[in-house]
């Protein structure tokens, strides 16, 4: 399919040569941006977005994970929740994001149990930074049926603290999943690089031996055995 381009008498006035690229959104479709920071800017904004969880133990980072195509994110004592955090607050499993399909398209919500606590971060236009506990005050959470359930956008961040564990969180565009690395064909080599040279030279002297007797014995014209020899044997 050939890619659009911009004509000069549909251009603006102030329209630059140079100015405009023509780039594939997430859609696949061909559309056209301004060069610079800006039209960068405007293109991450338009691109989906990955969920990005950090655990805090004490004032150690130890786990972070970059969570693709996810419905769910689970906290608790069991073994089979998405982080493992020992608290007696907590149950087995804890769903604590979910993320939802609407009317205005798939959206997160935080779930919130009795005795968390942290910030969330909502865009200036929205709120700002609001603890936990000023949610339903300032009309940001609402009763769900795992706690308190607040709606959350991809420009939001912040922190659950459960316990002695802190758990961050925030939306990111994910990079591209890379491909596992793989050498090149020349280092690779084929099954031949791979044989012992000392049990190829083995197999390749007995095969010889072997087919030099079989040939041998094949290419000679014995005589047979007469009466007399067949009888007495």
């Amino acid at each position: 399919m050939d890619q659009p381009t911009l004509s000069p008498a549909v251009a603006p006035p102030d329209a630059r040569p140079g100015s405009l690229r023509v780039v594939r959104g997430p859609d696949g479709r061909p559309r056209a941006l301004r060069r610079g920071a800006a039209a960068f800017a405007a293109l991450r904004t338009s691109l989906p977005k990955a969920l990005r969880i950090g655990v805090i133990q004490g004032a150690r980072i130890t786990e972070e994970r970059l969570l693709r195509d996810r419905d769910q994110v689970t906290i608790g004592r069991s073994e089979k929740a998405d982080f493992a955090v020992d608290s007696p607050m907590l149950p087995g499993r804890f769903p604590l994001f979910e993320r939802r399909a609407g009317e205005r398209g798939t959206t997160w919500q935080l779930n919130l149990m009795p005795g968390m606590t942290g910030k969330v971060a909502f865009p200036a236009d929205q709120g700002g930074v609001i603890d936990l506990d000023r949610l339903a005050a300032t009309g940001k959470a609402e009763p769900g049926p795992h706690g308190t359930r607040v709606p959350l956008t991809t420009d939001c961040r912040g922190k659950v603290v459960v316990g002695e564990t802190t758990l961050l969180f925030q939306f990111v565009v994910a990079p591209p999943v890379q491909p596992p690395p793989r050498l090149p064909a020349s280092v690779r080599g084929g099954w031949l690089a791979r044989l012992d040279t000392r049990f190829a030279l083995s197999l390749g002297f007995a095969a010889l031996v072997h087919f030099g007797l079989m040939g041998f014995t094949l290419a000679n014209d014995w005589p047979k055995p007469t009466l007399e020899e067949t009888l007495a044997a």
